[in-house]
């Protein structure tokens, strides 16, 4: 989702069958969809024979996603998921192959010691619920050892931007304000759990809470954040739509 915190970004909707409903995603990757080019990108695309170096961080990669896939918090949010109230997802269904390498968090970011799997998503049906558990590798620094607080900021952007954008008219919204509270030092190399909710709608404005903690529940940071709706959401994809192919 591109979403930025100094800035924000807008989305429009998109129909995702794979829920049965409309689903936010970023206007920039507007136009493959609609001309329909392009198949969803694939977790591990096979591009002939990896060279030793990139063996080892595909191997050092299906550790860790072996890792996550047995924490203890997965196993519980999967019973959830089984009680039927919530469901799990794809955080990035939204990408191509071509919008992927481009993306911030699923690709300039993707990489070893860096986002090295891609996060397990969990949401409620209503979509005014998200929880996200992913791994935060040595190279997302800002102090050594420490995550980088902006990359921390980024991450709860998105995550409220996952809530908020659903909950908007017609799914299309920008952020508008960013608070975070950084309560404690985020360790590099460990997995995190990022929840975020949707609070109210007041109008075009949608208001989110989110927050980080460590697999010991402690919470290490915590955000509000305030999605603008445009006044004219229709008129601003139509315009997209008819620049995107030559109109």
């Amino acid at each position: 989702m591109s979403v930025s915190a100094a800035a924000g970004a807008f989305a429009y909707s998109k129909l995702d069958p794979a829920v049965g409903g409309f689903s936010s995603m970023p206007i920039g990757q507007l136009q493959p969809t609609v001309l329909g080019t392009e198949e969803p990108d694939q977790p591990f695309p096979s591009a002939g024979k990896l060279n030793p170096e990139k063996l080892q961080e595909v191997k050092r990669s299906v550790l860790l996603e072996k890792e996550i896939q047995d924490l203890e918090v997965v196993h519980q949010w999967k019973a959830k998921v089984a009680e039927g109230e919530w469901r799990e997802a794809d955080a990035y269904w939204y990408l191509t192959k071509s919008t992927r390498p481009h993306h911030l968090t699923a690709g300039a970011l993707r990489g070893e010691n860096m986002l090295s799997v891609s996060p397990i998503k969990f949401e409620k049906k209503d979509k005014k619920a998200i929880v996200l558990v992913m791994h935060l590798g040595r190279s997302l620094c800002g102090h050594d050892g420490i995550i980088h607080g902006g990359l921390l900021a980024t991450l709860l952007d998105e995550a409220t931007g996952m809530v908020a954008l659903p909950n908007l008219p017609f799914h299309i919204g920008f952020t508008a304000n960013l608070n975070v509270n950084y309560r404690k030092p985020v360790k590099a190399d460990q997995f995190v759990m990022v929840k975020a909710e949707f609070e109210k709608l007041d109008g075009r404005k949608g208001y989110t809470t989110a927050s980080i903690h460590d697999m010991h529940g402690n919470t290490l940071v915590e955000c509000t954040a305030l999605f603008v709706s445009p006044k004219n959401p229709v008129s601003m994809v139509t315009n997209f739509v008819k620049n995107s192919l030559g109109f």
